[in-house]
């Protein structure tokens, strides 16, 4: 591959993929704050085992 031709491919690449992270960003803080105010639930309490249902 001519190497003008690899550097356009290198460049578009690189251009590219930082603007899929830009992008990402916001819908990552978007799911963390989300995440924040979901309800607690507690886990329930005195499964173990082979105690699950049959």
């Amino acid at each position: 591959m001519p190497e003008a031709a690899r550097d356009a491919y290198t460049s578009a690449y690189a251009d590219s993929l930082s603007s899929v992270f830009l992008t990402a960003l916001p819908l990552t803080l978007v799911g963390l704050v989300c995440a924040l105010f979901l309800k607690k639930l507690p886990l329930r309490a005195g499964g173990g085992p082979g105690r699950g249902r049959r």
